[in-house]
């Protein structure tokens, strides 16, 4: 039950940790975008989902839920520099063609977002397991 909670806890603090420090890359960023706002440098999500495999391979080694959690990591990264972003790119269109004010623009990340986000996953993982 340890490797629980030493999972669990990596992963939270990966996620939190990355999206805290958007605080330091975005000029203006109000509440409501900081907690429920997409997009932004570091990808939180990415931060989260990389830290998974590391924490269950650090506690665990070569398993099946391993090989889960690896599968979790490609979808959400394609998703994150993919599909979320071609979405925020096609609603700015729509917006301006269209002179729409309610169209949502909601980007997703860059690649450089992404990769940054992964770092951070790696880091804290790995400190969180030598702290504990």
């Amino acid at each position: 039950m340890n490797n629980f909670y030493f999972i669990i806890t990596a992963v939270f603090l990966s996620y939190f940790l990355a999206q805290t420090s958007k605080v330091l890359t975005h000029k203006n960023l109000n509440f409501k975008k900081f907690f429920f706002g997409t997009g932004g440098m570091p990808s939180a999500h990415t931060s989260a989902i990389v830290s998974l495999p590391i924490a269950i391979f650090l506690t665990e080694g070569l398993t099946n839920m391993l090989a889960l959690s690896l599968v979790l990591v490609a979808l959400v990264i394609r998703d994150a520099i993919g599909v979320r972003y071609a979405v925020g790119e096609n609603a700015e269109i729509l917006k301006k063609h269209f002179k729409k004010e309610k169209v949502v623009i909601s980007k997703g990340h860059t690649i450089k977002d992404v990769l940054v986000g992964a770092l951070v996953g790696i880091f804290i993982t790995l400190v969180v397991y030598l702290i504990w």
